[in-house]
């Protein structure tokens, strides 16, 4: 999992498979944002206006220096398990960007033999503190 190292928020697609095999493409089906690496672009869905997330949805980078719009996520609902993906948002997401990413989340687990167990939002905050240091 991507942690980002600011704060911002994630909408959390929960679903009954391991997300690493296709959390890249998802996103890219549901939000019309791939990374740098280029990893989904042939699912985006041409027939779709994405401009909701033009200026919303924000890259952040995996381990490996790559920006990413979306990581593998580890749900505590699921146990641990990295059956999640999370969409990085620069702000709160609204309803219209939820309703959009259900239907397309959805659609996509229908065509891939997915279940989307539930679709929910997290804030990630970074807590900084100052300490003043005896010299």
């Amino acid at each position: 999992m991507t942690e980002p190292n600011f704060d911002c928020y994630g909408v959390i697609i929960d679903t009954d498979k391991y997300a690493g095999n296709f959390e890249r493409e998802m996103c890219a089906y549901c939000t019309g944002r791939v990374g740098e690496c280029g990893v989904g672009a042939k699912y985006v869905d041409e027939d779709e206006d994405y401009s909701i997330f033009k200026e919303t949805v924000i890259d952040v980078p995996c381990n490996h220096g790559c920006y990413r719009p979306v990581s593998i996520y580890s749900s505590l609902d699921n146990k641990g398990s990295n059956n999640s993906l999370c969409i990085f948002f620069e702000s709160e997401p609204n309803k219209e960007h939820i309703e959009f990413i259900s239907r397309k989340a959805n659609e996509y687990g229908n065509d891939n033999k997915i279940k989307i167990n539930d679709i929910y939002v997290i804030k990630f905050e970074i807590k900084r503190t100052q300490t003043r240091i005896k010299i």
